[in-house]
Parts: C-alpha cells; structure tokens; sequence
C-alpha cells in the first residue's frame, strides 16, 4: 500500500470520526433541551393528567399531544374522536386512561352509553368497565369523570375495583367529593392507586394555573410524586409550557400517572 493510499484512508477515518461526533452533539442537545440537566439533583415527580379526550381533536388536543414532556392523557369512551385521540396519544409515547363517566349527586344528562350509576346492577358495572377498556385497548387505567355520588359508594367502587383488578389495571382518584372512599376501596381490593392532589384549571386563568402548577411542584417536592388534573383547554396548554423550563430548573422531572400509583 503506498503512503497516498495512507494518507487518503487516514483522511477517510478522520472525516468519518468527525461527522460521528457532530451527530451524537446534536443529539445530545435534543436530550438535554428536553430534560432536566443531570447536574441538577432531582426533587421531585410531576404527573399531568389531562381530562376530556375524545369529543374532538382541536387545536388543544393536538398540542397536548405534541407535548415534549411524558403526560397521561385521560379519555372519555364513546365519543366520535375517543378511539383516534388514543390512538394519537399513544403513537406521541404519552399514557393513555379510561376517563370513566360516573353519577354526580346532581345527575346530569350525558355519557348514557358508559356511566357508571349506583342504581346499577353488579353485573352491568363490571360490563361497562370491561366495554370501555374493549374501546380504548392504549389504556393502562383509570380515572373518574365527575362521580361524587358513586366514588363515595363502598359497594360499587369495590365492584369497580374487582373488575379493574381483574384486567390489572389502575386507578386514580380524580376527588370530586370529600367523602370519596374509591382509594381505600382499591387499596382493599390491591388495586394500584393515588389521587389527585390538585386541578389545575378550576379558573380559565393563565395566571392561576401558573400558581397551581407550582403548587403541585411544592407537593412533589415533598411526596416525592404528585398527580395534577387539567383540561385541554388553551390556557392549561399555554401555561404548562411556561412553566415547563422553571420546573426543569428545580429538578422537577415529569411522568405518567403509573409512576405515582402504589
């Protein structure tokens, strides 16, 4: 081999090498644009459950969607859009849920086809769990839609709580009422399961949801894991992108709801 073959094959590697290093740099960059730095210690667990997929896939939907931090997106079963958000949200690497209809104290009309009621049969509960899970195969739990009447019922939570055993899938509390027994009832039964420990967005208020989310970061930071339920509203979107690089600032890393059930 001559010394111009060397010196061309030598001229190869380096260049090779080169190209190889400015790939993994920006690479790199991607990572750590999208993730806390590792300098910063972790302090604590955030999961953003977002309510009310399903009745259509609007601007808001879509940008949960396109969200670049891990989020748990809850769907209501039975709407023309449920199955397709789903499947949106499960192709995005986010969590996707039952949002399981349930009877208020104040019985409002709507979500026939899938809500839970105590008047209901054994029977017809276990069915509709199972008909929601059938709709939504992404979905690794549940949490309730509304429910202040049901959730504070011992007999159908442990009813629901045998049937999500049975498929071995979770639960969250959305805590719609203060008289909910639906933890303890999954606790009993050995179902996986936390609650929520904030709503983001009881106020259509950037202002607001900024305070909340930060509450949710304190509670994090001290539990190690905190769940916050919001909306795919404009506002909740617009104000969890404005928080996201404070909360990465003080360690705050962010999961699915499966990360805090136990």
């Amino acid at each position: 081999m001559t010394k111009k073959t060397d010196k061309s094959l030598s001229a190869l590697f380096f260049l090779v090498i080169g190209l190889l290093a400015i790939i993994l740099f920006n690479n790199l960059k991607e990572v750590t644009a999208d993730t806390p730095s590792e300098e910063i210690p972790v302090s604590g667990v955030i999961c953003f459950i977002i309510d009310d997929f399903g009745y259509n896939l609007s601007n808001e939907v879509r940008g949960f969607i396109n969200l670049d931090i891990p989020i748990t997106c809850s769907v209501l079963p039975g709407h023309p859009y449920s199955q397709r958000s789903a499947q949106l949200a499960n192709e995005a690497r986010h969590q996707v849920i039952v949002h399981l209809p349930m009877e208020t104290h104040d019985r409002r009309a709507g979500e026939e086809k899938f809500i839970i009621t105590k008047s209901m049969s054994d029977d017809e509960i276990r069915s509709r769990i199972r008909d929601a899970f059938l709709e939504l195969p992404q979905a690794k739990g549940m949490n309730n839609h509304q429910g202040s009447l049901v959730t504070e019922n011992i007999h159908v939570m442990q009813i629901v709580a045998e049937e999500l055993k049975s498929l071995g899938k979770y639960f969250v509390d959305s805590r719609t009422t203060k008289e909910t027994v639906a933890e303890q009832v999954m606790k009993s039964a050995g179902v996986p399961v936390d609650h929520r420990r904030v709503f983001l967005d009881n106020e259509n208020s950037i202002r607001y949801i900024r305070k909340q989310i930060q509450h949710l970061a304190k509670i994090a930071k001290t539990e190690g894991v905190a769940i916050g339920i919001g909306h795919p509203r404009k506002k909740t979107l617009q104000a969890i992108k404005q928080e996201i690089p404070s909360l990465k600032q003080q360690g705050i890393h962010f999961g699915y709801a499966s990360a805090a059930v136990r």
